[in-house]
């Protein structure tokens, strides 16, 4: 089954910097899922936790 996982930092309308997330199978609706965070250094660091997470669990840098 082909599937994909997108880890994005964003910014708020309020100020905030959220991590984006969404993952799914390829050609289905996706699922969403946003962490806020006060600052984009945290959110900066929580994206490279995630991502180093779902390298070692097999995806791929696309």
């Amino acid at each position: 089954m082909a599937r994909y996982y997108r880890v994005a930092v964003e910014p708020t309308l309020f100020g905030w910097s959220a991590v984006v997330r969404d993952w799914g199978r390829i050609g289905c609706s996706a699922r969403r899922r946003l962490d806020l965070y006060d600052d984009e250094d945290q959110a900066v660091a929580a994206a490279d936790r995630l991502l180093r997470s779902k390298l070692r669990r097999g995806y791929g840098p696309g």
